[in-house]
């Protein structure tokens, strides 16, 4: 249902522009997603019976941020941490369809409480493996302002459980043919392994590049490179240090 109704706004989009040449082309596009935004917050509120502010990722055009309550899912200060995980199952139930997540993806950690705030966090995960920087859905609830403030941070992530080809020792030596170290730093490296698995994007964020993709790669290094964890592939290596 959500599907048929997105693909109605966007041939509606579509349509308006036809009607739009005498403004910026960029005002339009803007205009046209906060539009599109706009419908898609009314119709989860109508759905889920949320009442309160929703604020939008226009990049990936869907809802993202949370603030306030839902009619049928009563909840007070003096709840405790069973009652909170109860409330949370449910509410994550809303919001999964507006999410880019699966329910088999989240995880939750555990119920913390600090000063008006109880928490928890789903990290978004698949076969064990997190998302590097972001992949979670966050769910607080205000004591203070009695109400829920919600963040879905999550990606698209690959359906089937992904087991890397690379052992450690292989995307090593794929590192050090493509990034000189000093000895100090080799020295350093052998501490702990700097290299890790995680789902990484692996287009190029830090240069402005709006693309998402998420692959398991090995990551880490002091000059930060990708590997994809099956084929060996490089996608990216980014300077980590800061300039002088």
């Amino acid at each position: 249902m959500l599907r048929i109704a997105l693909a109605i706004i966007v041939l509606l989009l579509g349509i308006s522009y036809g009607y739009a040449d005498d403004f910026p082309t960029e005002e339009v596009e803007r205009q046209a997603k906060k539009h599109q935004m706009e419908q898609i917050a009314d119709r989860f509120k109508a759905e889920t019976g949320f009442r309160g502010e929703i604020n939008y990722d226009y990049t990936r055009m869907k809802l993202q941020l949370f603030e306030g309550k839902f009619a049928d899912i009563p909840f007070s200060a003096d709840a405790d941490t069973t009652a909170f995980r109860k409330a949370c199952e449910r509410i994550l139930d809303k919001l999964l369809p507006y999410s880019l997540a699966k329910r088999s993806q989240l995880p939750m950690k555990r119920i913390t409480r600090n000063g008006n705030y109880t928490e928890t966090i789903y990290d978004q995960t698949v076969n064990g493996y997190r998302v590097e920087n972001t992949g979670f859905i966050i769910i607080a609830y205000d004591a203070g302002r009695n109400r829920f403030d919600i963040g879905d941070i999550t990606v698209e992530l690959p359906d089937e459980n992904i087991t890397p080809v690379l052992t450690f020792e292989d995307a090593v030596k794929i590192y050090d043919e493509n990034v000189k170290d000093d000895e100090v730093t080799k020295k350093l490296r052998k501490r702990r392994p700097f290299l890790s698995l995680c789902f990484s994007n692996i287009y190029n964020e830090w240069e402005g590049d709006t693309r998402r993709e998420y692959r398991l790669c090995w990551v880490g290094g002091e000059k930060r490179i990708y590997i994809d964890s099956i084929t060996g592939q490089v996608y990216k290596i980014v300077d980590m240090k800061m300039d002088d």
